[in-house]
């Protein structure tokens, strides 16, 4: 199984069916930031989003088990600064290279209770993850169709 959840993160990562990351999240902090009507969400939040539960989920399989650390937790969705635009891109990419490592190691790389338990944490990243690819990807195209 494990390396089947590698197979996983390599499609994503690699941009098969979807965005890949690093083509998708390469956007200004200005344009990450920018609103599009009538989207509820920028680009940057949405970002910002995923990188905070995708942080606390490689946590727990490194043996975290509090969101200690984590601000504000209970209010995922914030409107970050356009400064931290470059380290959300990189956190976010970095994070999905972490757990396809997780993902690929034998036997498996984690603190979980067993293997099952990581293998549920590592297919939330990778389904939410792909899933906010697949908004942001969606964001910049109503950008675009609104400049035109």
């Amino acid at each position: 199984m494990p390396s089947d959840l590698a197979t996983v993160f390599d499609h994503i990562l690699g941009g098969f069916d979807i965005p890949d990351p690093e083509s998708c999240l390469k956007v200004s902090a200005a344009a990450a930031s920018a609103s599009v009507e009538p989207l509820p969400t920028t680009v940057a939040e949405n970002l910002a989003h995923a990188v905070m539960w995708q942080t606390f989920w490689l946590g727990a399989l490194r043996g975290g088990r509090s969101k200690s650390g984590m601000t504000e937790w209970k209010k995922d969705w914030r409107k970050p600064e356009p400064h931290e635009w470059p380290e959300l891109r990189v956190r976010f990419i970095e994070g999905l290279r972490e757990a396809r490592r997780i993902a690929a190691s034998d036997p498996m790389d984690h603190q979980m209770g067993s293997d099952a338990e990581a293998v549920g944490i590592l297919t939330r990243i990778a389904v939410h993850g792909a899933y906010h690819l697949g908004q942001i990807n969606q964001i910049k195209r109503a950008a675009r169709r609104a400049k035109a």
